[in-house]
């Protein structure tokens, strides 16, 4: 089945499409709707079962079940089962943000950077993760550390974090790090890896994560 189009649909049942699903209207599915390339919505997407796939447009109704593809509109209903896909949109006026950067770390020298992304401003980070995705070598003198400019250890710290394979530190459970908890930012915040080894390096890598979620302004009224 190629791409299907729906104006305005009720179904009590589950419905299954082979390819993409456009949705102009509203659509009421009483089981499950299970979507092999994308939905997009235009209109009022309620599913009481879920929804297998990924959705491009916007779910103003209530999901019950899960999403298992990625939402990239708003949700401005009740989703109470599960997202396993990235959410880009809003969810009731919070947008939950993530930036993942790999670092090589592989090149000798001392205190070398790399930008990991920007968390926008009015955001609320809620953590900071590292893993070590290749062992530094070159000697004794190996760290890394994730912060921003001027406190560089602001959520990993080198003391914390180690440099071995599979090494992997939440900002949540380090010790020496000063942010520990969520944390909000009022300015548009650039996040940044440092890294120290030694001119003889030759293997280093780390993967960091930072999710963040961003506050809406409440309605009127």
């Amino acid at each position: 089945m190629g791409e299907t189009n729906y104006d305005d649909l009720g179904l009590s049942g589950d419905i299954e499409v082979g390819d993409d699903a456009v949705i102009t209207d509203d659509m009421s599915v009483g089981g499950d709707l299970t979507v092999t390339g994308a939905a997009t919505v235009t209109g009022v997407l309620t599913a009481t079962g879920g929804v297998a796939g990924a959705v491009t447009g916007a779910i103003t109704g209530n999901v019950t079940g899960n999403v298992t593809g990625d939402v990239t509109g708003d949700v401005t209903g009740n989703l109470t089962g599960d997202v396993t896909g990235d959410v880009t949109g809003a969810v009731n006026g919070v947008t939950f943000g993530r930036v993942s950067t790999a670092v090589d770390c592989s090149a000798g020298g001392t205190a070398q950077t790399a930008a990991i992304g920007t968390v926008p401003a009015g955001s609320v980070i809620m953590d900071v993760t590292a893993k070590v995705t290749a062992a530094f070598d070159g000697g004794t003198t190996k760290t890394f550390e994730v912060g921003i400019a001027g406190n560089t250890d602001a959520y990993i710290d080198p003391v914390d974090m180690a440099t071995t394979l599979n090494a992997t530190l939440s900002m949540l459970e380090g010790t020496n790090n000063d942010e520990k908890f969520a944390q909000m930012v009022t300015a548009a915040t650039p996040i940044v890896a440092t890294w120290t080894n030694t001119a003889s390096a030759t293997a280093g890598a780390a993967t960091v994560v930072v999710h963040y979620m961003t506050l809406g302004l409440p309605a009127d009224g």
